[in-house]
């Protein structure tokens, strides 16, 4: 038992060494996040009543540029916006960690609600924690850090909401599909 502990310690360390595969680890807890929901929303409400979402616009993109734009530009946008730029003016207000995390997850989830509505907006802010925690995570250490870490997690986030789940849940919509 001792031993099993001493290995996810040490591996758990190791990912907390790489801003890059935290941030991925914590995609997946985002993505979850989300996910669960998005679904939650969806069986209560409804699809008219979540509202569409925030990026089904993108999704008459060439493929190509929609992985770019979604996966890359989107994510480095918004985490210079929602978390580097938001997150250091809480720090230089001397504003708690915790009070920091929410505050820019209710900022990033108010954005996609206006843009999307209700479902967005919920499940944005529940990524949001996700995407603010991994900020300040590598803060610590530097800004460049800490936002590697947080874009990471987002871009990845991205990648399994187009890529993985939209395919295994059938959606017509699905990046990739004719």
């Amino acid at each position: 038992m001792a031993l099993h502990a001493l290995v996810q310690l040490r591996i758990w360390s190791s990912l907390r060494e790489s801003p890059l595969l935290f941030g991925a680890t914590l995609s997946l807890l985002s993505t979850a996040l989300a996910g669960t929901a998005g679904g939650l929303l969806l069986l209560a409400l409804g699809q008219d009543g979540i509202g569409r979402s925030a990026a089904a616009g993108l999704l008459s993109m060439s493929e190509p540029w929609l992985f770019v734009y979604s996966v890359i530009i989107i994510p480095a946008f918004e985490t210079l916006t929602g978390q580097l730029v938001f997150i250091e003016i809480l720090r230089w207000l001397r504003a708690p960690a915790m009070l920091s995390i929410v505050s820019s997850a209710a900022v990033f989830g108010v954005g996609h609600y206006v843009n999307g509505g209700i479902g967005h907006g919920t499940t944005s802010f529940l990524s949001g924690l996700v995407f603010s925690y991994a900020y300040l995570s590598f803060r610590n250490q530097s800004v460049g850090r800490s936002f590697l870490c947080a874009w990471s997690s987002h871009a990845l986030h991205n990648f399994l909401l187009l890529y993985v789940v939209a395919k295994l849940l059938g959606l017509s919509w699905a990046a990739g599909d004719a």
